[in-house]
């Protein structure tokens, strides 16, 4: 699933009510520069504004290397995180927000193949959904690469995937990262074990993000396990429980 970038439609603090406390460090190391002098790496989270870049926070870091901002967001959601010093951009990564949120950043450059160093729940949670995912995509490529591939291999991975989305939620209970996994461990099962994907549903919460997407996949599950009429009745009850917004996808 790509990054969502958010869209604003107002500016200032006050017209974006998601506010996350952000500190951190960055330094360099000491066989690049032994000056120990850490200024001026600048740290922004970004989003978009009628097609323009939107600054969400920004700071600067002092002879120490550390920064403390604040950033003010549209929506909870993830958001891109950049470092730069000078002319050059040193790294981008991924920065969940969500409103009360304290983050801390760090970072020794020139990285290589390492990335910020992003610490809260919440942002935990997303590492390891885009870890769980990464590791899939590997293992399926994997996989059909080998050739001589058989079903029951296929599905072996896919379950396995489905409960290393489905713990996120134990470790890291109501996050941005745990409820896209929740969801997605249920929707990748549907045609594979249509049993488990009905006796999960009790546990998706019909405010998720992604319960359209869960719905259209449980629907196809309950139709095989017990026939259209009852498909037709989960969704029946599920455009009654679902917030407004999602109505018309769940009516599709």
């Amino acid at each position: 699933m790509p990054v969502m970038l958010l869209v604003s439609a107002c500016n200032g603090s006050g017209d974006y009510p998601v506010h996350s406390q952000v500190e951190g460090t960055f330094s360099v190391r000491s066989e690049i520069d032994s000056t120990r002098n850490y200024a001026n790496f600048r740290v922004s989270v970004l989003g978009q504004k009628e097609g323009d870049v939107d600054t969400l926070g920004t700071a600067l870091t002092g002879v120490d290397g550390s920064f403390v901002m604040d950033v003010h967001a549209p929506e909870p959601g993830v958001y891109p995180i950049s470092v730069d010093r000078g002319e050059g951009d040193l790294a981008m990564g991924e920065f969940v927000a969500v409103d009360g949120d304290s983050v801390r950043v760090s970072a020794t450059f020139p990285l290589g193949a390492r990335r910020l160093r992003i610490v809260s729940p919440e942002n935990a949670a997303w590492t390891a959904y885009r870890n769980a995912k990464v590791q899939h995509n590997y293992s399926m490529a994997e996989l059909i690469g080998a050739g001589d591939y058989t079903a029951d291999m296929m599905e072996r991975v896919i379950t396995q995937t489905s409960t290393v989305l489905w713990n996120i939620q134990s470790t890291y209970p109501e996050t941005i990262g745990g409820n896209l996994a929740k969801a997605e461990s249920v929707i990748m099962m549907e045609g594979w074990n249509d049993s488990l994907v009905v006796a999960r549903l009790v546990d998706i919460d019909p405010s998720n993000a992604s319960m359209v997407e869960v719905a259209r996949a449980a629907r196809r599950s309950i139709a095989r396990l017990e026939g259209g009429a009852a498909s037709l009745r989960y969704l029946t009850q599920l455009v009654d429980e679902v917030p407004e917004s999602m109505r018309a996808g769940i009516f599709a």
